[in-house]
Order: structure tokens, then C-alpha cells, then sequence
């Protein structure tokens, strides 16, 4: 039997009858390289150690429905996750594993896990996190459990028939009124070039941040005036480093073509005339570039300057990312097909319907009336 250490984790091995027993288990102790160097392991590590060899002696693990669900959510992340899943998602999971699911659930068999435990853990999240936030880490330990059904180490999933938090939907119809807009706009136009042109980008045309990111002069269609989203910059974490990559888009709806409106389209054209043209190929040469590090723009730095210009003018309940849903608001309240607002923002329409119920609902009293009024004003008068 061994106790071995790496990358904050501890790994048990204990042999029994020539098959060898693994465990790994993480401590929320702190210890210091001298403490590592010597192996002083701490006595949670001990005791779960000794825990461990115990249940192998009783034949109590080597069963599936026994396994850990430590084990289960590593056997997730390595065949499952990393395989077939994008850098940023496997981010997530690790962030929600590591930082929430693992301490309550890391030790404990998977046939000892009910829906009562699931329950009493979302109920735990629910009292210090969004409710957003915790429909995030169910989803991931859903879809934990939903593995380990595929792969029969369990029958049925605990996160069934869970109460989850209500998450209070944005009215976006009210969030800034035709005042503010107004403050907002001329508060874009007076940036520096830059970011001028993707405020623009996300306020006239609905794009992620990601998607603005990863946008290459190839992209940009003057002669037919569209942005073509095929692709966006992501961020995420591995080996406790933040990495950036250019990745697909967020599903397959983004993948579109974004017709432009022409003060885009005019402010694109000097944008592009003014960059530095170097011996690369257009569909490299990406339009965000830090001319201090020569990499694609920071999204951080990003949503600290929207925000920076924001407060200038005193809107202080708006956010880069809002910029994408005003646009849709102003399209919507503007009588434009909930299709093609779909369409135009790459999701699908039972997203745009739920999260733009309100500027909806105000389209459809007022297309009531315009009803009305056709009857009144048109048939009647025959």
C-alpha cells in the first residue's frame, strides 16, 4: 500500500489478491514543500487512507456501485470530458467539481448517493451563490451521474425530480431607456478607435465578446455588408494557468451571417484602412490585436473598460455582455420578426421568446390594437 502526491492531489494504492486498489482524495489542509518532501501527510489523508484499505479488505470497493464518485468525476473529465468536449467546458467542470461538488460529494460511493443528498446539496449552493450559478453546477453534476448510467456503474440518476432555483430574468425592455441609450452611443462613438468599433459591433450587430474577439478581416464582407461569425476566442483554465484559443462557436445556430447597418459597415472600412497590413493572410489577421503583446485583446480588459465608460455617464446596471440584448430589445420593440432576431443573435427561438418575454408581450398588445384598428378603419367601412 502507497501514498502518493501530485498536483495537490493524494493517490492510494493498496494490492489485494495481485489487483491493485486505487483512490484519489484532495485535503483542504495547506502543506509546505518540507511537510511534502517528508511525507507528513496530514491526518484526514491518513484516516482516508486507512478507510480506503478497510473497504478493500471487506470487499466493499471493486464493485461499481461502490465507486467513489471522486473516482467517477475523474473517469468523466478523462474519458468523456477532454475527449470530446471544448477546453473552456472542461474548464467548467473542473471549476465546478473542484470548487463545489467534490467536498460534499468526492468521498462518498455512488450507491450511497440520493436524491434527498442532491436536494440538501443545491439547497447548501443556493444560500451563498446565484441561482444561476447553481443551475450551472447541477447541470455538470447531472450529466456526471447521467455517465456513470451510459456506463453502468448506476441505474438511476439522483438528480432527478430536484427543486432548483428560480432565476430572475433581466427585463431587458426596461433597462435603459431611450435617454440612456442615447447617453450610450454618443459614449461609444467617443472611445478610442478600438474600442469605438467593438462596442459598435456588439451594440448594432449583437455578437458575443468571444465572437468580436475572434473576428479576422476575412470575416468582414464590405462589398456584401455582413460579418461572417464562423469561430470565437475563449478563455480558460488548465494546469492553474489561464489559456486563450480560438475555438468553434458556442453552438451550431452561432455559426451566421450578421448583416451590418451602415454606421458599422463605414466604421469597419477605416477601421480595417488603418490597420498596420503585414505579409499574413487575411483570414489570420485577426482585427483585436494588443499592440503591446501582439496577441488578441483581453477579454477582461474589455468588459473593465465598457464598464469604465459606463459608470463616465452614470448607467451603473449595464454590462458588456448587455450591449448583445439591447440590440435584440430595440430589434424586437421595433416590430422586427422574433425569427429573424434569432436568426441575427445565432440562438434559437424558444431562447429569444423566454429571454425577451417582456419587449414581446408589449409587441403583442400593440399589434392587438393595430388588429383593431384595421377592422375599425378598414372591413367596417364596406
Amino acid at each position: 500500500m502507497s501514498i502518493d502526491y501530485k498536483n495537490n492531489k493524494f493517490r492510494f494504492r493498496v494490492a489485494k489478491n495481485g489487483t491493485i486498489y486505487s483512490q484519489t482524495y484532495t485535503t483542504h489542509k495547506n502543506m509546505t514543500e518540507k511537510e511534502i518532501k517528508e511525507k507528513k501527510w496530514p491526518r484526514d489523508v491518513i484516516q482516508a487512507h486507512k478507510d480506503f484499505e478497510v473497504s478493500i479488505l471487506r470487499n466493499e470497493i471493486g464493485k461499481k456501485e461502490n465507486m467513489l464518485f471522486c473516482n467517477l468525476a475523474q473517469l468523466v473529465l478523462d474519458e468523456h470530458v477532454r475527449p470530446n468536449l471544448r477546453a473552456n467546458t472542461e474548464s467548467f467542470y473542473i471549476t465546478a467539481y473542484n470548487a463545489h461538488i467534490l467536498e460534499y460529494f468526492g468521498g462518498i460511493p455512488l450507491n450511497k448517493i440520493d436524491n434527498i443528498d442532491i436536494q440538501k446539496f443545491i439547497n447548501h449552493k443556493s444560500k451563498t451563490l446565484k441561482a444561476s450559478t447553481v443551475r450551472q453546477i447541477y447541470a455538470i453534476l447531472s450529466s456526471t451521474f447521467n455517465k456513470a448510467i451510459d456506463w453502468k456503474y448506476i441505474k438511476e440518476n439522483p438528480c432527478r425530480n430536484i427543486t432548483l432555483p428560480k432565476v430572475k430574468n433581466k427585463n431587458y425592455a426596461e433597462l435603459l431607456s431611450v435617454e440612456e441609450i442615447s447617453k450610450l452611443i454618443e459614449a461609444i462613438e467617443n472611445e478610442p478607435e478600438m474600442f469605438n468599433v467593438i462596442f459598435t459591433i456588439a451594440l448594432y450587430c449583437g455578437l458575443r465578446q468571444g465572437e468580436i474577439l475572434g473576428l479576422t478581416i476575412a470575416d468582414i464582407d464590405l462589398k456584401n455588408n455582413y460579418i461572417d461569425v464562423n469561430k470565437q476566442y475563449v478563455s480558460h483554465y488548465k494546469n492553474g494557468k489561464v489559456n486563450h484559443e480560438i475555438a468553434k462557436t458556442k453552438t451550431d445556430n452561432s455559426i451566421r451571417k450578421v448583416y451590418m447597418p451602415e454606421t458599422v459597415s463605414e466604421i469597419l472600412e477605416q477601421y480595417i484602412d488603418k490597420l498596420k497590413i503585414l505579409n499574413i493572410n487575411p483570414d489570420k489577421q485577426f482585427l483585436f490585436i494588443n499592440p503591446k503583446t501582439q496577441v488578441i485583446y483581453d477579454r477582461n480588459a474589455i468588459y473593465r473598460r465598457f464598464l469604465k465608460m459606463a459608470r463616465e455617464i452614470e448607467l451603473y446596471n449595464i454590462t458588456f455582455h448587455d450591449l448583445r440584448h439591447l440590440q435584440a430589445t430595440m430589434m424586437i420593440n421595433s416590430g422586427v420578426n422574433i425569427v429573424v432576431v434569432a436568426k441575427r443573435l445565432g440562438d434559437t427561438i424558444e431562447t429569444v421568446s423566454e429571454t425577451y418575454l417582456h419587449s414581446i408581450e408589449k409587441v403583442e398588445k400593440d399589434s392587438v390594437n393595430q388588429l383593431q384598428d384595421f377592422i375599425n378603419n378598414k372591413i367596417r367601412t364596406y
